[in-house]
């Protein structure tokens, strides 16, 4: 089955994104399928940039690419799921979070406040469309539910290297690496720090804003 996997790029920034994108192409090949991944670069701002980028992926058409029949499209992220398909699945990575849990009316300019309205809009009536949806988790099952009532089975991903995962003793630390921002919520780690009944610490790591 030949499938492609519609993504965005973000030019110097990596993470969990591109790992998950990555390891579903790899375990898809690894099943005897044919799988690219097809990326357009995103940027954060300004918002007419991004209302551009809805546009130019809603007039994507993934059924077939210089005559090759494209069998199958997993769609994982914003704008990238507004691609045109006729056998297209859904495994929601995340929206847009700046115009859903992410956003403060308060603090919001006229711009963010009408690029809120479109997304919530084109998601609510694009990823309907889609008779399979999946997440990654139950949260973003659940923001799915709160924000565009609609409905997805969660399906957790393997761990990024999951082959040299082993089971032994534990270590007396809990290890805590990813990027400082408020929305990984190492502070809740710190807080349940007080509760732990072993003489364990916790180690954070990781660069950002926090």
């Amino acid at each position: 089955m030949r499938i492609l996997i519609p993504s965005i790029q973000t030019p110097f920034i990596s993470g969990g994104a591109q790992l998950m994108t990555n390891g579903l192409k790899d375990a898809l090949i690894k099943n005897g399928h044919e799988v690219d991944i097809v990326t357009i670069t995103f940027k954060f701002y300004p918002e007419p940039y991004i209302e551009d980028l809805i546009e130019i992926w809603k007039k994507q058409d993934f059924n077939n690419f210089n005559g090759f029949h494209i069998d199958k499209v997993i769609v994982l992220q914003f704008p990238a799921y507004y691609v045109n398909h006729n056998n297209k699945i859904l495994w929601l990575m995340h929206q847009h979070r700046a115009v859903y849990e992410l956003y403060n009316e308060k603090f919001a300019i006229d711009s963010l406040k009408q690029l809120k309205e479109k997304v919530i809009q084109n998601d609510t009536t694009e990823l309907s469309k889609i008779s399979k949806r999946y997440s990654m988790c139950q949260n973003v099952s659940g923001r799915l539910k709160k924000y565009n009532d609609l409905d997805s089975i969660p399906v957790y991903h393997p761990p990024f290297g999951e082959e040299n995962f082993y089971c032994e003793e534990s270590y007396d630390y809990i290890f805590c690496p990813s990027r400082l921002e408020t929305l990984k919520r190492q502070d809740l780690l710190i807080k349940a720090m007080q509760y732990t009944k072993s003489p364990i610490v916790a180690i954070i790591a990781g660069t950002g804003g926090q």
